[in-house]
């Protein structure tokens, strides 16, 4: 089942979401305003609600959505609790938007979601209108179109055995988390394959 998490980051271009598939929507706290501009009714709103329009949230609970509120003070971030009831709910599928914005901090505690999704054999992606991310951990196809750039960078440590088919830079046996050297590689068929034996990649399709 496939889970949208709509969360409160940065989003200039709303038309370049419309017509996302999805079984299950997921808004965190203020995310509900991308929610309204995209025309979809969340099954649940979650968060602490310190950053969402109040008649909004009230205007989607007398349409009858669930609403989960959480105290200000706590150990995770809207998004993460979205994310887990989204897990929760069946998706084995979750793509976030709006999950990407100025504040850095949120921004890296949201790749590091994606880090927990894979653990739990759960395929997650960030998605804004720049960029794709996601986790490689064993074997991953991706299809894009040739030319198009992706960048791959070894994360939470060393990460070896690594294999590819279908891009333009071979990649090396290993890539150390201090010295990585996969940025920029480029898309030479429309599908790569690309394989890691020890650790993982995060990769980061780059539409410029």
């Amino acid at each position: 089942m496939k889970g949208l998490v709509i969360t409160h980051g940065t989003i200039c271009d709303i038309n370049f979401y419309r017509g996302m598939d999805y079984d299950i929507c997921v808004c965190a706290d203020g995310g509900i305003e991308y929610a309204r501009k995209l025309n979809i009714i969340p099954d649940l709103i979650i968060g602490d609600f310190d950053s969402c329009n109040r008649d909004l949230l009230d205007e989607f609970i007398e349409k009858g959505v669930k609403v989960q509120k959480f105290p200000v003070e706590k150990d995770f971030t809207d998004t993460q609790l979205a994310v887990d009831a989204a897990v929760d709910m069946g998706c084995d599928e979750i793509t976030i938007i709006g999950g990407i914005g100025y504040r850095l901090d949120h921004t890296i505690a949201n790749i590091h979601i994606l880090v927990d999704l894979v653990r739990r054999n759960i395929q997650g992606r960030i998605v804004d209108e720049h960029n794709e991310i996601f986790i490689i951990k064993g074997e991953k196809r991706i299809q894009e179109k040739p030319g198009c750039i992706i960048s791959l960078i070894p994360f939470g440590g060393r990460a070896e055995g690594l294999k590819s088919k279908g891009l333009y830079y071979p990649l090396p046996d290993f890539m150390d988390i201090y010295k990585p050297c996969g940025v920029s590689n480029v898309f030479t068929e429309e599908e790569a394959w690309i394989a890691v034996k020890k650790g993982m990649l995060l990769a980061i399709v780059a539409r410029d």
